[in-house]
C-alpha cells in the first residue's frame, strides 16, 4: 500500500514539474510559428534581412509570433515556394521575380532586358501605382499578399569561356537562367545563344561540371554563391534588374490581428531599408573581392549594350506585352512606357 502510494505521489510530482516546466517555456502564451522558405545561402543578405524581420516581429509581439528562417533551399526551389505560399503549404517567402512569371505572367515587366537604369528608378517603380496596386493586386489573386519589393542588384554575366564584349560573344554558349520563359527567350534573341533554366541550388555544381558555360546574377550573389571558384570572367552588363519579393500566404495574413499586422508591415519596411542599403553599399565590395579571388572584371562599351536593348526592345517587349497587361496587349505596353517615364 505504501509503495503504491509513493509511485502515485511520484508520478504527480513529475507531472507537475513537466506542465510547470511547459508554462516557463512559453510564458503562458502560446507562440505562433510562422515559417518563413528562401533559397539564400547561409549567411548571405536574404538571411541577415529575415533575421532582422523575425527580432523585429518577435520584439514587437513581445515574443507570442515567431518567424522561423528556412534558407538554403530548405522548404524547395524557388518554384516550390511560390507554389506553396499560394496553396498555403508554406506561410512566407522572400522570392526572385523569375519564377514568379510562371504564376502571375503580370510580374513580368519586371524582367524586361534594359528598362531599368539605376536603383533610383526601380524605387521609384517600387513605390508607383504599378506596383503598389496594379502588381500586388495580380498576386492576392494568388493568395500571395505582397509585404515588400527587395532590391537583388543588377544582373550580369559570367563565364568560364570568355569575356563578353558583343553579342558574337554569345554565339555558343550555354547559360544558366532562372525558371523564366521571359529569360529564356531573352538569350534565344541573341544568335546562338543557349539558355538553359536551373534552380539556383544546382547552379554550382552545374558550373563546375561544366552542363553550363555561365550564368547571370549580380555581384553579391555572384560572390555569396562562390561562383568565382568556377568561372573565369564577369562582364558588367548590368542588363536586368533583380528584385525580391517578400510574400506572406494572405490565410495565414487574415488571421493575424490587426495591431499584428501592422508589426509585420513595420517590419518589412525595416528589412527592405537594410537589404536595400545593403545592396547600395556592399556591391563594389563584393567586386573588390570577386577580383582577388581571379575573376577578370570587365565593362562592355555603350555600343554593345545599345544594341542589345535595341534587339531587346524589338524581339522580346512585344512577346510580353499582352502578359504584362493581364491578357490586354495595350495596357501591357502602356505599363512599360510608365516605367519609362519614371527614368
Amino acid at each position: 500500500m505504501k509503495k503504491s502510494f509513493l509511485m502515485i505521489f511520484s508520478l504527480a510530482l513529475v507531472l507537475t514539474i513537466v506542465l510547470v516546466g511547459c508554462n516557463d517555456k512559453t510564458n503562458n502564451k502560446e507562440v505562433v510559428k510562422i515559417r518563413l522558405g528562401h533559397a539564400g545561402p547561409p549567411g548571405d543578405v536574404m538571411n541577415q534581412s529575415i533575421d532582422l524581420l523575425s527580432e523585429y516581429v518577435k520584439e514587437h509581439t513581445d515574443g507570442k509570433y515567431v518567424i522561423e528562417n528556412f534558407g538554403a533551399s530548405q522548404l524547395g526551389n524557388e518554384r516550390d515556394l511560390i507554389e506553396g505560399i499560394s496553396l498555403g503549404t508554406i506561410d512566407m517567402t522572400l522570392v526572385t521575380n523569375p519564377p514568379l512569371d510562371n504564376f502571375i505572367p503580370e510580374a513580368s515587366f519586371y524582367e524586361l532586358p534594359g528598362l531599368y537604369t539605376d536603383l533610383d528608378h526601380v524605387h521609384k517603380v517600387a513605390n508607383s501605382d504599378v506596383v503598389r496596386d496594379y502588381f500586388a493586386e495580380k498576386t492576392l489573386e494568388k493568395n500571395m499578399r505582397l509585404l515588400a519589393v527587395t532590391d537583388g542588384g543588377f544582373r550580369s554575366i559570367t563565364s568560364s569561356v570568355k569575356p563578353i564584349n558583343e553579342l558574337d560573344d554569345l554565339r555558343g554558349l550555354k547559360i544558366r537562367v532562372q525558371e523564366s520563359p521571359l529569360i529564356e527567350d531573352t538569350y534565344h534573341a541573341i544568335p546562338g545563344a543557349s539558355p538553359t533554366p536551373i534552380p539556383v541550388g544546382d547552379l554550382y555544381t552545374s558550373l563546375e561540371q561544366g552542363i553550363i558555360d555561365g550564368q547571370e546574377n549580380p555581384p553579391i550573389l555572384i560572390n555569396d554563391l562562390k561562383l568565382a571558384e568556377v568561372q573565369k570572367y564577369l562582364t558588367l552588363t548590368e542588363h536586368s534588374y533583380f528584385p525580391r519579393h517578400l510574400f506572406i500566404n494572405e490565410e495565414v495574413w487574415s488571421d493575424l490581428p490587426e495591431d499584428v499586422q501592422d508589426v509585420f508591415i513595420e517590419g518589412s519596411k525595416e528589412m527592405e531599408k537594410f537589404k536595400n542599403d545593403y545592396y547600395k553599399n556592399e556591391s563594389e565590395q563584393a567586386l573588390e573581392e570577386l577580383k582577388e579571388r581571379g575573376l577578370e572584371v570587365n565593362e562592355p562599351d555603350d555600343d554593345f549594350l545599345d544594341e542589345l536593348f535595341e534587339l531587346m526592345e524589338e524581339t522580346v517587349y512585344p512577346k510580353y506585352y499582352k502578359d504584362i497587361g493581364g491578357g490586354d496587349k495595350e495596357k501591357g505596353e502602356k505599363i512599360v512606357q510608365e516605367i519609362i517615364d519614371m527614368q
